[in-house]
């Protein structure tokens, strides 16, 4: 599957079985690569919440605790288990499947909140800056916020392999919002490796990739573009080799 893609037309029932099989397997793939994250995520609030929870009975049985740290105490396990709460929440809800009731108009910047929240602690242990510049005064779009927040996630994987390509010491990811004429524009720019100017015209086609392994399918793009353009987006991508990516997605604001 390295540099090539594939024409859907011209399979027959064992490819299209085969194509399937491949789909899950990416979609699972994305999924794991979050949870490792996610798990570091809960890992520290469960931590905390146990450590003073711990120091509390340790206390208690010395008969030496304060019920004046009480209140105190106990606002700081709640937090850490709101937290908790937030993450399972977010991630019950990024795998369920599309259905036309979750169309709706949404805010791109809360969903961008909350894709960053989702995927922080991952691309914070590979040493990635997230930075985050959100133009308050955003008009809606009608979308469904959870298959568009998949598809930014796609395209962060994409920035995150990119950047982890180079040797840079600053390896950084900006997410940019604003108002573009009658559209809404979400600007995802990275400094990483860059696309060859021979192949940027190729990177959103199914199953198109330049990796060896088949760690990679090649369809994070494909599927990226596909959900933009249900919504009657579209994508664009400007690339210099060596220096870094900018995909721009366009979708049309509500009035």
């Amino acid at each position: 599957m390295n540099d090539r893609n594939i024409d859907f037309t011209q399979l027959d029932n064992e490819h299209k079985k085969d194509i399937t099989y491949l789909l899950l397997q990416t979609k699972y793939q994305t999924v794991r690569g979050l949870l490792s994250g996610i798990s570091h995520e809960l890992k520290h609030p469960l931590n905390v919440a146990g450590v003073i929870c711990q120091s509390i009975l340790i206390d208690i049985k010395k008969k030496q605790y304060n019920p004046e740290d009480m209140e105190k105490d106990f606002e700081e396990i709640y937090e850490q288990l709101s937290r908790m709460s937030k993450i399972i929440i977010h991630m019950h809800r990024f795998i369920q499947d599309h259905n036309d009731e979750s169309i709706g108009k949404h805010n791109v910047n809360e969903i961008i909140i909350n894709m960053c929240f989702f995927i922080h602690q991952q691309f914070q242990n590979h040493d990635i800056i997230i930075t985050n510049e959100l133009d308050s005064g955003l008009k809606k779009v009608r979308c469904d916020a959870n298959l568009l927040e998949k598809a930014l996630i796609n395209i962060m994987i994409n920035a995150r392999e990119a950047v982890e390509k180079t040797d840079k010491e600053d390896k950084s990811i900006t997410i940019k919002t604003f108002n573009h004429a009658d559209d809404i524009c979400i600007e995802i720019i990275d400094n990483g490796c860059g696309i060859p100017a021979d192949l940027i015209t190729n990177i959103f086609e199914p199953f198109f990739t330049t990796k060896e392994s088949l760690k990679s399918f090649g369809i994070g793009l494909f599927m990226a573009k596909e959900i933009i353009n249900s919504f009657k987006g579209k994508i664009e991508v400007d690339s210099t080799e060596k220096s870094g990516s900018s995909f721009r997605i366009l979708l049309p604001s509500e009035r």
